[in-house]
C-alpha cells in the first residue's frame, strides 16, 4: 500500500455551493452553509484533515435531496469499516481500480448569481403603477357624487348628452335625449330653478316633489360609483270645449276631441317645459289655443278651451304690449292700447317692453284670467310709480315749496305729514336742485309785488327713466298773488324719480318750458 501520510493536503469544497474552503471554517464564507454540523454527521471528505482520503481534485457536485440521505447512509456505512479495520477506510481495502478508468466525483453545483433585471422592465413597471395610480384617482374623482351632478348640470344647459344620466322608476317612460329635452329646456331657461335642482339632489338626495331622485344605480368598470337620477314621471291632463279640435303636445298630435267637454290624460312625460296647443273651427272662425307650460305635477290641469277675449292694457306711454311673447303693437301717449278678440288660453300673460336711448326695459309679467274681458289690465315696470302715487309725490313736495314762498322760513317747509323739503331730494339739502328750489322759494316770498304764491300739478305721463328710475312729465302752474290782480304762469318739467320701498325721492329734473303766461 502507497504510504499517504506525506501527500500534500487537497482543497476543501463547500458540499452546499462549491466554494472553497478551510477546514477549521464552520460556516461557508459563500453561502453560510453549516460546515460543523455537516462534516461532524458525514465525515471531514478527502483533501480534509484524514490521511485517508482519496486523491481526487475535482469538487464535489451538490447532491439533491434523495441523494443526501444516500449519501449519508453510505458514508456511515464506510465509518464502520473504518473502524474494523484499524482505521484504514473501506476504499483501502478494496482493488484500486485500473488507471484506464480513472474514478468518477460529481462536483457540487455552484449556485449561480442572479442578474439584475433589465432598466427598461424597471421603468416599465414604474409606469404601469402610475398610470394605474392616476388612472384609480381620477375615475375616484369623475365618477363622484358631485362631479357627476357638475356634468349633469352642463348637459342639462347645453341641452346634449342627458341620456346616460337619468333613469326612471317607470318602465313605461323611456328615458332618451328628446324625452329629456322638455326639462332641459326649462332647465336652461331658469337659473334660480337649475340652482335649487342642483342643491336639492347634491344636499338631499331629491327634490321638494320627489319627482327627481339622486342616487348610485351601480358601477363604473367595477370599482367607480355610478350616480344617476331617477325620474318620477308625470301625467297630466287637457281638456277642451268643443268637438274636432286637434291636440298637440310639442307640435306632435296626441289627441282630438269627441265631445265639447273633452278630457285627455298625457304622459308619461319627464317633468319640463312643454308647448301644448288646441286648434279647431268655432262659428266658421279657424281658433287656435296655444301656450308654453312647466308641466311638473299629476294635478297639472290644462284649459284648453278655445274662445276669444278683449281688454285694453295700460302701461307705460309707447311701450310695446306683447301677449305669451307675441307683439300686440305699441301703447298710445296716455299709455293704452286695446286688444280685440283675440283666442284666450289659461297661461295668458301680457309683458311690455319700454325702449330707452341704448337699452330697454321689460315689465312685469301680468297673468289675464277670463273674467277680463272688457276690462283694464295694468301692466307695470319695476320701480315705476303708478299715476296715482307720482300725483300724491308731487302734491306733497310742492306744499313744502309752498310754505317757504309763503312765509320765508324753510321750518315751514314741510307736508302735511311732516316731511321736509329736503327728503324730497336724493342726497338731501346737498342735492342741487334743493338749493334751486329754496332760493326760488324765498325770493318769491321777498317780492314785494307777490303777496302768496298758490302750486298745483297734473300729469301728463309717467314712464321708466331706468331699470330704477321713474321719470314724471307734469304740468306746474304758478298762481301769483297781490292785492291788484292775480297772475298765472305754466311751465312743463321731469322730474327723475328714485323708489326705495316707500320713500321716493327727486334725482333730476328737466329745464323748465313755459307753456302759457296769462293774467286774471
Amino acid at each position: 500500500m502507497d504510504d499517504q501520510s506525506g501527500s500534500t493536503r487537497k482543497p476543501l469544497f463547500c458540499p452546499h455551493c462549491g466554494h472553497p474552503i478551510n477546514a477549521d471554517e464552520k460556516f461557508c464564507g459563500n453561502c453560510g452553509f453549516d460546515l460543523a454540523t455537516y462534516f461532524a454527521t458525514h465525515g471531514t471528505p478527502a483533501g480534509g484533515s484524514s490521511s485517508n482520503a482519496g486523491p481526487s481534485d475535482e469538487r464535489p457536485k451538490p447532491a439533491n435531496n434523495g441523494a443526501n440521505a444516500d449519501t449519508s447512509k453510505r458514508t456511515g456505512a464506510q465509518k464502520s469499516v473504518t473502524e474494523q479495520n484499524g482505521g484504514q477506510s473501506a476504499a483501502s481495502q478494496r482493488p484500486k481500480p485500473s488507471q484506464s478508468t480513472p474514478r468518477q466525483t460529481q462536483a457540487p453545483m455552484r449556485r449561480q448569481n442572479r442578474k439584475p433585471m433589465a432598466r427598461w422592465k424597471i421603468v416599465t413597471i414604474v409606469v404601469v403603477v402610475v398610470l394605474l395610480i392616476g388612472g384609480y384617482l381620477f375615475g375616484n374623482h369623475y365618477y363622484s357624487k358631485a362631479a357627476t351632478m357638475d356634468r349633469i348640470v352642463n348637459r342639462l344647459q347645453s341641452q346634449k348628452g342627458l341620456s346616460s344620466y337619468f333613469t326612471s322608476s317607470d318602465p313605461s317612460l323611456k328615458i332618451s335625449n328628446s324625452t329629456l329635452l322638455p326639462l332641459s329646456k326649462y332647465m336652461s331657461s331658469h337659473n334660480q330653478s337649475l340652482a335649487s335642482f342642483k342643491s336639492e339632489l347634491n344636499n338631499v338626495g331629491a327634490t321638494n316633489n320627489d319627482r327627481f331622485i339622486y342616487k348610485q344605480t351601480g358601477h363604473h368598470l367595477l370599482l367607480f360609483p355610478k350616480w344617476q337620477v331617477q325620474v318620477k314621471p308625470v301625467y297630466p291632463e287637457v281638456t277642451t270645449n268643443h268637438k274636432n279640435v286637434t291636440i298637440k303636445l310639442d307640435g306632435k298630435k296626441v289627441a282630438k276631441s269627441t265631445s265639447t267637454s273633452f278630457t285627455k290624460k298625457l304622459g308619461p312625460l319627464v317633468p319640463g317645459q312643454y308647448k301644448l296647443t288646441a286648434n279647431g273651427t268655432v262659428n266658421g272662425h279657424n281658433i287656435t289655443n296655444s301656450g308654453t307650460y312647466h308641466i311638473n305635477s299629476d294635478s297639472d290641469y290644462y284649459n284648453l278651451e278655445l274662445k276669444t277675449i278683449s281688454f285694453t292694457v295700460q302701461t307705460a306711454p309707447s311701450a310695446t304690449v306683447y301677449i305669451n311673447g307675441k307683439s300686440q303693437g305699441k301703447a298710445d301717449s296716455d299709455g293704452l292700447l286695446d286688444v280685440q278678440e283675440i283666442p284666450f288660453s289659461s297661461n295668458m300673460e301680457v309683458t311690455a317692453k319700454y325702449a330707452l336711448t341704448n337699452s330697454s326695459i321689460t315689465s312685469k309679467r301680468t297673468k289675464v284670467t277670463d273674467s277680463d274681458d272688457g276690462t283694464t289690465v295694468d301692466v307695470t315696470f319695476p320701480h315705476l310709480l303708478s299715476e296715482d302715487d307720482a300725483q300724491t309725490f308731487l302734491d306733497g313736495f310742492f306744499e313744502t315749496v309752498e310754505g317757504v314762498s309763503n312765509s320765508g322760513d324753510m321750518s315751514d317747509a314741510t307736508d302735511d305729514n311732516g316731511k321736509s323739503m329736503a327728503e324730497y331730494f336724493e342726497g338731501g339739502s346737498s342735492n342741487s336742485l334743493y338749493g334751486e328750489y329754496e332760493k326760488m322759494a324765498k325770493g318769491y316770498y321777498k317780492d314785494d309785488n307777490i303777496d302768496d304764491v298758490d302750486y298745483s300739478t297734473e300729469i301728463e305721463s309717467v314712464y321708466p327713466a331706468s331699470n330704477d328710475n321713474t321719470n314724471i312729465q307734469f304740468k306746474l302752474t304758478y298762481d301769483f298773488d297781490n292785492e291788484n290782480d292775480e297772475h298765472v304762469q305754466v311751465y312743463e318739467y321731469t322730474f327723475t324719480v328714485k323708489k326705495n320701498g316707500d320713500d321716493t325721492r327727486i334725482v333730476s329734473s328737466t329745464t323748465a318750458k313755459k307753456v302759457d303766461d296769462y293774467d286774471e
